[in-house]
């Protein structure tokens, strides 16, 4: 395992400048044409990508982990940034029953920058939080969306106009790409490594459930009783969140009169395949992963709190597009839509760089442009 680590540390140096069409790796250089220089890096993301693959079947299906029932790693009361994940993934007999999955591992150098670069701008930075700021934002939020580091301003309106922005761009990325080339070879993809994974049977619809602190407040009950007429009882499954405890479910269950759940340490990805509709919020990442496997994809979140999430910005137009794979691969390769993975762009710090200097101009719109009390504050 070292030896891989080792070997994801130094590929992730090799640094391809386009303008100079040289490669740097250590004190080597050659020169490439254009096209050499693309075939590069596509075999630098084959081979980055192969390498976290191994170290996955590593830590899933060769090692073993001692007994511990209390999953506090994953829980973002005690881990605030990603980094608090570095030892949690690397350690292969990590006591927990959960942790994030290895491929974090890249986002780590990519928060370390961020939070660097916060200090020469005007704003305040965040970690996975879901206040709600006024149209002149104060806060950058950060945290991790299917295996990419996003952020977004705390304002509902001007994060959707972020991503509004992006798609404008019309660039061309390779982000769908990698969750379609990293879901086909491992036939997997989850953000959390279960070490004791509970087999459960899918059914013609899984709903995917938030944690229990989150339930009453995002999720609608009339529209999960819609889900089970459509579908019947017993062609929908429930999925549990596999951090959160199961008095909330108990109530879910009692209210909409019994229903069936997946365990919480179930294999969401695999009844996700299984199933032919995905239920999902505006707070899951499944709503991605799921239009990926080619599944009918709807939600069933409260009106008026779907704007305080930290992926609403994303999967407001996963939910409302028409072509929502289409949207995203145009959207996200945009630096303005300030989604991130070293391992598909490779010119990362200046994507950073360039999200930065639109949300300094996208701010300049709206400074005193609305007063919302007097100068002295009522």
């Amino acid at each position: 395992m070292q030896v891989i680590l080792r070997l994801l540390i130094q590929l992730h140096v090799v640094q391809v400048d386009q303008q100079q069409q040289h490669i740097t790796h250590l004190n080597l250089q050659l020169p490439l044409s254009a096209h050499q220089s693309q075939l590069l890096q596509h075999f630098q993301h084959l081979i980055l990508q192969q390498l976290l693959f191994r170290l996955q079947e590593l830590q899933t299906g060769q090692l073993h982990f001692m007994l511990d029932a209390t999953p506090r790693t994953v829980d973002s009361k005690y881990s605030q940034q990603i980094a608090d994940h570095i030892k949690s993934i690397r350690d292969p007999n990590f006591k927990e029953p959960i942790k994030w999955d290895v491929k974090y591992l890249a986002l780590v150098d990519v928060e370390k920058y961020v939070k660097e670069k916060i200090k020469e701008t005007r704003f305040d930075l965040s970690y996975d939080v879901t206040a709600i700021e006024e149209l002149n934002f104060q806060t950058i939020n950060y945290t991790t969306f299917a295996g990419f580091f996003i952020l977004h301003p705390l304002n509902f309106e001007q994060a959707l106009r972020q991503m509004s922005d992006a798609y404008a761009d019309r660039l061309k990325g390779y982000h769908i790409n990698w969750l379609q080339d990293a879901i086909e070879e491992g036939d997997y993809f989850s953000k959390y490594n279960i070490r004791d994974v509970k087999k459960c049977e899918a059914k013609e619809a899984l709903v995917v459930l938030t944690g229990g602190n989150k339930l009453k407040k995002h999720c609608c009950a009339g529209k999960l009783k819609y889900i089970l007429d459509k579908h019947g009882r017993d062609n929908v499954l429930f999925k549990k969140h596999p951090i959160s405890e199961d008095k909330i479910y108990t109530e879910l269950s009692d209210y909409l009169g019994g229903i069936h759940f997946a365990d919480a340490y179930s294999d969401l990805y695999q009844l996700m395949k299984k199933s032919e509709y995905i239920y999902s919020t505006m707070m899951s990442e499944s709503a991605l992963i799921a239009n990926i496997l080619g599944k009918k994809v709807d939600h069933f979140d409260l009106f008026q709190n779907r704007n305080t999430t930290s992926f609403g910005h994303i999967n407001y137009y996963l939910y409302s597009t028409p072509k929502p794979l289409e949207w995203a691969a145009t959207a996200f390769a945009s630096p303005k839509s300030g989604v991130i993975n070293p391992i598909v762009d490779l010119k990362w710090k200046e994507k950073v760089d360039a999200y930065f200097d639109y949300m300094t101009e996208l701010h300049s719109f709206y400074d005193g442009a609305y007063m919302t009390g007097d100068k002295n504050g009522k």
